[in-house]
């Protein structure tokens, strides 16, 4: 990746960041017309679904994982039409979506679905599975221009205090029950 970022103060100058090598790459496919179109978004705002009485009232099958979309955001985003309130998002281009909106990354990791979207380009076809009203559909979004500013990077304030700490050469943070589940 490229660095672009670090942090000072507050016992936090070992911390650097960086442009990773996948947003790199979306940037020099996007801009081989001459245009920089962005980075496209889902334009949507979601709840995961860790409470078992919610999993419970919008009938989400035992063996399956999903993410609550709670409102849509973004009317030309291309979603509004497709994805409506209290839709669950079991699974983007078949990859399954876990109660807290994490995916698997190739490495084994686990990332946030937005994250997906940061390698793709606007008028990609997104593949989703969702349940709606306790009937799974399957859907396809033509990705487009979001129409709200969003970096394709964190970005970072003042105030900001990352949620997650480093103790001699340990990063400690929070695990979910998807991300250990996905781990064995």
């Amino acid at each position: 990746g490229v660095s672009f970022q670090g942090l000072t103060g507050h016992d936090l100058e070992n911390i650097g960041y960086i442009i990773p090598t996948p947003v790199i790459r979306q940037f020099f496919e996007d801009i081989k017309d001459g245009v920089v179109n962005g980075v496209p978004a889902l334009g949507i705002n979601a709840q995961n679904m860790h409470n078992e009485q919610l999993r419970n009232f919008y009938k989400v099958p035992e063996d399956a994982t999903g993410l609550l979309v709670t409102t849509s955001v973004m009317s030309d985003a291309g979603t509004s039409d497709v994805l409506m309130k209290d839709d669950i998002i079991l699974s983007i281009d078949n990859q399954p979506v876990g109660n807290d909106g994490m995916v698997a990354y190739q490495s084994g990791d686990r990332m946030d679905i937005g994250s997906l979207l940061k390698f793709r380009q606007i008028g990609d076809l997104l593949d989703l599975k969702i349940l709606r009203q306790g009937k799974t559909l399957n859907l396809s979004i033509t990705l487009q221009e979001q129409s709200i500013n969003m970096s394709p990077v964190i970005t970072h304030t003042l105030s900001y205090t990352p949620d997650y700490v480093v103790i001699g050469g340990l990063v400690i943070q929070e695990l979910s029950v998807d991300y250990i589940e996905e781990s064995f």
